[in-house]
Formats: structure tokens, C-alpha cells, sequence
């Protein structure tokens, strides 16, 4: 079994590697939508708590993700308090689920903050996709509709990209056209195969 962590930025392609991969073979975690799953779940601990730290973020039965996104990413102190509560449930469920993987399995989980949980013992090897800033901010803006001081306050939620790159296993960089990533990741994919 080769176990892959694979994190980068917001907007920097983590969806579209996975993707590509899991075409190839590999079975996948999302954590983001794991945690999507927390919110339509009312039953659900993590869903409990979000709805009693913020109640204004509950619509109809679930957590909306917009209303959250709106308080949190305001002020810092809110964002590590619903990171206290995510966190902890997302790590459990990564866990479980790896264990539960076969030997001959090629397992990604796409962890926007691998680095920042201090997750990269779990994994054989991991994968950092990197995107040059200006490229990112384009997507970004036209993605998300995101203006110059939303991105700055975004992208300063993750560790510097200079920090990651000196602890990652393989750099995928994301500048160029689809049809250039899809060749990087045939070359991640052979790499992956020998481990």
C-alpha cells in the first residue's frame, strides 16, 4: 500500500490531481468533503457543536458553509474555534479510513493543511501542488470572485509555500495548461507505483 498526502493552496488544483489520479487507480479522501458531511449530518457530534458555537450558521438542517465562512474568516480566534472542533473528527475519520485500506491500494487524501496538523507521518510520501502567486490570485478572482484583500487573508491561513516545499516528498507545479499537469502527474503516478 502506498499511502500519498497530497496539500496545497487554496485554488492550486488539489481537486483536479486527485481526480487524475483516482482515473489511474488510487482511492481517495477529501477532507473538505468530509467535513460537508459533518454539516448536512444534524445528528453528528461535530455538527452539535458547530450549531451551539455558532447557532447563526444553521440553516434548515444543516450547517450552511457559506454563513460559517462569513464569521469565521473575519476574525482569526473564531476560525481556530471551529478548527478545534473540525479537526480532531477529520483526523479520526482519516485514520479509519487508511486502516481500512487494502495492501495493494494506492490511497491520496488531499489535506489542504497537512503541514499545519503536522500530518505528514501518517503518509509514505507526500505531494505538494504549488501555483506561481499571480496565477493564483487570477483563479482565485475568477473562481471565487475574490478581491485582492480577501486572497492576502485566505492564503496567510496556510504555512509559507517555502516552509512546505523543504518537508514535501514531490512538488507538482500547476502554472501551465491542464494538458501540462496531466504529465506531471503520469510522472507522479510511475513514482507512486515504486514505492
Amino acid at each position: 500500500m502506498a499511502k500519498i498526502g497530497l496539500t496545497g493552496r487554496i485554488g492550486s488544483g488539489k481537486t483536479t490531481v486527485v481526480k487524475m489520479l483516482v482515473e489511474r487507480g488510487a482511492k481517495a479522501f477529501d477532507a473538505d468533503r468530509q467535513v460537508h458531511r459533518f454539516y448536512r449530518d444534524s445528528a453528528h457530534p461535530v455538527y452539535k457543536k458547530v450549531k451551539r458555537v455558532f447557532p447563526e450558521a444553521e440553516e434548515g438542517r444543516e450547517i450552511s458553509r457559506e454563513k460559517l465562512k462569513k464569521i469565521v474568516f473575519k476574525k482569526k480566534d473564531k476560525l481556530r474555534q471551529l478548527e478545534r472542533i473540525i479537526h480532531p473528527e477529520v483526523i479520526k475519520v482519516l485514520k479509519e479510513w487508511l486502516f481500512a485500506k487494502k495492501k495493494k491500494d494506492i490511497c491520496v487524501a488531499e489535506l489542504p493543511l497537512l503541514f499545519e496538523l503536522k500530518l505528514e507521518n501518517l503518509f509514505d510520501r507526500t505531494v505538494l501542488l504549488k501555483v506561481k502567486e499571480e496565477i493564483l490570485a487570477k483563479r482565485l478572482k475568477k473562481k471565487y470572485g475574490f478581491n485582492d484583500s480577501e486572497i492576502k487573508q485566505r492564503l496567510s491561513l496556510y504555512l509559507p509555500v517555502e516552509i512546505k516545499e523543504k518537508k514535501t516528498s514531490f512538488v507538482l507545479n500547476n502554472n501551465l495548461s491542464l494538458k501540462n499537469l496531466e504529465k506531471e502527474v503520469s510522472v507522479l503516478w510511475q513514482r507512486i507505483n515504486r514505492i
